[in-house]
This record gives structure tokens, C-alpha cells and sequence, in this order.
């Protein structure tokens, strides 16, 4: 069976649109809450991973030390899904979404946001803390 990568059905796309949000030089700052601007670490250039077997990439920011101070992964999950057993899509049935920007006292503020189900719709979103960056 044979699955057309350039065909998505109509609301099945939301994590491809998060994406997309992610392109620019304020890239970084999609998703931080303005509360927290003043305390990250501001990265000056980026380095890209794509994963070739899946839709998956990595995004890391470095500041002008050369250390890391944001990085984002995106990754889907999809299953051959079609409406008439003729014609056959990739249809996301998980997403993941995080995005990780350093702080000036050297802890990490992550973002995760999650899709899952039939119709990839309202994502779980929430933010932790941590000591170490996000792997």
C-alpha cells in the first residue's frame, strides 16, 4: 500500500502548523510567556537536525559563549488512514512538541505540548523546571 507524503487531511496537520510557527529569526521566542522574556538567555544562531525515517527534528540555539540555551524538538506519529479505501493519507495520531530556553541562574524552562488522538485537537500544554537541558 502505498501512502502519499504530500497528502493530509484537513485538521490532522496541527503539529505541521506548530511547526511552521518556528521558522524566523523570534522563532526562539514562540511559545515563552512574556513573563519570562527578561530571564532567558538570548541564542544568536541555531543548528538543525532532521530525522530522515520519521517526521521528526531538533533545533538547538547558542548563545555567544557557544553554549546552548534553546532548543525545540517536534515529532510525529502517523498510520496509513483513508475515507474511501481508494485513496490513502498519514494521519497523526501522536505529537510532541517541546521547546527549552535556558535561564540567566542556569536552569531550563520547558514547554511540552501534546497532541494524540482521532482529530489532533487541543493540545495539552505545561511547563516544568529543571537543572539540566532537555535531551
Amino acid at each position: 500500500m502505498k501512502i502519499p507524503q504530500s497528502r493530509v487531511k484537513p485538521g490532522q496537520d496541527c503539529p505541521r502548523r506548530a511547526r511552521a510557527d518556528h521558522e524566523g529569526a523570534q522563532a526562539w521566542r514562540v511559545g515563552l510567556p512574556e513573563s519570562w522574556l527578561g530571564q532567558v538567555v538570548t541564542p544568536i544562531f541555531y543548528t538543525r537536525h532532521y530525522e530522515y525515517e520519521m517526521a521528526a527534528s531538533r533545533v538547538v540555539g547558542y548563545e555567544t559563549a557557544m553554549q546552548p540555551c534553546y532548543c525545540r524538538y517536534d515529532v510525529e506519529i502517523t498510520e496509513p488512514r483513508s475515507d474511501d479505501d481508494e485513496l490513502w493519507y498519514p494521519g497523526v495520531v501522536y505529537a510532541e512538541q517541546l521547546c527549552g530556553w535556558r535561564l540567566r541562574d542556569e536552569r531550563w524552562l520547558i514547554r511540552r505540548q501534546l497532541w494524540h488522538g482521532e482529530e489532533c485537537a487541543a493540545p495539552q500544554v505545561f511547563f516544568t523546571l529543571s537543572e539540566e537541558m532537555p535531551r
